[in-house]
């Protein structure tokens, strides 16, 4: 995989160490490696069958993954911190009413990407697009073109047009 900071800073963390280094150049990255695009946006080139493909992330970390074999479907799943406190611990301590969420953004034009939640799998089918973890769910978002979104809860896919969202409520 090519990564290349498009806007911001954008951290990665390769298997096997326990700490981010911030991308300064485009460069190559192995699969399983995390990354960090909370603070910046990342252009994301992996191969496919008949050649590359490339997309555009931002907003959340997030790990890649790719098979060996197959078409080079690429997935990006998210990875950080959803905080969602207990019932009790939420009457114990009002600190709580802020919970982190993680949302990846994404866009690209054709590619063969999706991303992973908790609770669902959004595939996509050239586009641009959100997904987000929240306490009880996933959210998928379509802001254009089309995603097709597998709840890994009730084991449907749904396809979500632009302008529309699904969520996925938690298993």
């Amino acid at each position: 995989m090519v990564v290349a900071a498009t806007r911001g800073t954008v951290r990665v963390r390769v298997p096997g160490s326990d700490s981010f280094t911030t991308l300064e150049q485009a460069g190559r990255v192995p699969v399983g490696s995390v990354i960090d695009a909370r603070q910046g946006r990342v252009r994301l080139a992996t191969a496919v069958a008949g050649g590359v493909q490339d997309g555009l992330f931002w907003g959340s970390r997030f790990q890649t993954r790719q098979g060996r074999h197959g078409t080079g479907m690429t997935t990006l799943a998210l990875r950080g911190g959803t905080v969602c406190p207990s019932a009790s611990l939420a009457v114990a301590s009002r600190k709580t009413k802020r919970k982190r969420k993680r949302g990846l953004w994404a866009r690209d034009h054709g590619g063969l990407y999706r991303t992973r939640g908790n609770d669902s799998v959004a595939t996509v089918r050239g586009t641009r697009w959100l997904t987000k973890d929240r306490c009880n769910g996933t959210l998928t978002r379509v802001k254009r073109g089309v995603v097709s979104v597998l709840d890994l809860r009730r084991h449907k896919s749904v396809v979500v047009k632009a302008g529309h969202s699904y969520f996925a409520r938690s298993r």
